[in-house]
């Protein structure tokens, strides 16, 4: 997993609270993203709403940051019930109303559920993500796994020790089978968010290190243009690339290379419940280099918002994946700014509002810049899935 992968999990992470925490009714909270390695939004299914008596609480506090969920008997398993905006106010023997969300993510089939309890105070400022902090590839010891399974949806946590601390990390994907007394590779993330400061867990998936996902290919490109500054100290190089006939850009990440240079790719296709899909393309150099080392990751990352203006757009198409980021005039230095979701339409002359995050990996400092247009249910949808 290389700098830019944690960083896009660790976005996904923080736009997944967000939308969750914008939730304030049922049939609002069908058109939230779940928590997930990656920003991969679900389709909607009928969902259910249930209640049950907690029978553990499950709390931790790191730095001032919280998280905060409740463990029900559902079906006679044992469940996790999050509480994405640490607003839980309920204690053992309470009964807690939740949501039964049933979703498609990326091929699989996915149960998860969450707490419709509210603060005593409803009335939230509007939800906008301030900053994220990362620290990955944790080690911490199973204590429990809790598992259910329901019409071929499947939910799975861990309980684990983490820092001496006893808290749950959700497998969405399940992708990371452990049993009881192993160690399990953790993602732990400080967010700010409307004056909330949350802590989630996630799992490094097994294997991400070994070998390239199904909907990864590798294919060539043509060096145009090489941009680089800094920002804050931070370093930043990106380049301009000529692929198959289209133009896009990716973070220069590990070999240097000059205009004119070939560039080995690789092209990751993310699909998307709607149909199509999102294109994201990185450096192979890269990915072959963060493949040859398991060194522990310490990243931490922090994002801020920015203005500038569209010079151009860079898009591509690969079926019905799409690829799309801007040439942006910033501070009188051109940068790319990644539309990550390829769901944004601007063109040249139009006024942009970006995130510029800086990150840091083992003292390497870099920064990028990205636009997060969340795809999601629309009202209508979801008021309908509700009935």
């Amino acid at each position: 997993m290389n700098l830019t992968s944690v960083l896009v999990t660790a976005i996904g992470c923080l736009a997944s609270l967000a939308l969750e925490a914008r939730a304030s009714d049922p049939a609002a909270a069908l058109a939230v993203a779940p928590q997930a390695p990656a920003p991969q939004p679900p389709s909607l299914e009928k969902p259910s709403f249930d209640r049950a008596v907690i029978e553990e609480v499950i709390e931790a506090v790191d730095d001032g940051y919280r998280f905060n969920a409740y463990i029900v008997r559902w079906h006679g398993s044992r469940v996790l019930v999050s509480d994405p905006i640490g607003a839980g106010h309920l204690e053992v023997g309470d009964t807690i109303r939740f949501l039964v969300g049933r979703h498609d993510v990326a091929g699989h089939r996915v149960l998860l559920f969450m707490s419709l309890e509210r603060s005593a105070n409803p009335q939230s400022p509007p939800v906008e993500p301030v900053g994220v902090a990362v620290a990955s590839g944790t080690p911490a010891t199973v204590e429990e796994v809790l598992d259910a399974e329901d019409g071929g949806y499947r939910f799975r946590a861990y309980l684990v020790r983490w820092r001496g601390k006893r808290v749950a990390v959700p497998d969405i994907l399940l992708q990371t089978p452990h049993g009881v007394g192993e160690q399990l590779q953790v993602i732990a993330a400080h967010t700010s968010l409307a004056g909330r400061q949350l802590l989630t867990f996630m799992p490094v998936p097994a294997g991400t290190k070994d070998a390239p996902a199904a909907n990864e290919t590798r294919d060539t490109g043509v060096v145009e243009d090489v941009l680089r500054t800094k920002v804050d100290g931070d370093s930043y190089l990106a380049y301009v690339v000529q692929w198959q006939g289209s133009h896009v850009a990716l973070p220069a990440e590990g070999a240097l290379y000059q205009v004119g240079e070939p560039l080995s790719l690789v092209v990751s296709r993310v699909p998307l419940p709607k149909g199509g899909g999102i294109l994201r393309l990185g450096s192979a150099a890269a990915v072959d280099s963060a493949a040859a080392t398991d060194s522990a990751l310490n990243v931490s990352t922090n994002a801020t918002a920015a203005t500038g203006v569209v010079d151009s757009v860079l898009s591509a198409q690969s079926g019905d994946y799409r690829y799309r980021a801007y040439l942006v005039t910033w501070h009188g230095t051109r940068i790319v700014v990644d539309d990550m979701f390829a769901t944004t339409h601007y063109k040249a002359g139009d006024q942009l509002s970006f995130s510029v995050v800086h990150a840091s990996d083992s003292g390497v400092r870099q920064v990028a810049f990205m636009l997060f247009d969340f795809p999601k249910a629309s009202a209508a949808a979801a008021e309908k899935a509700a009935q």
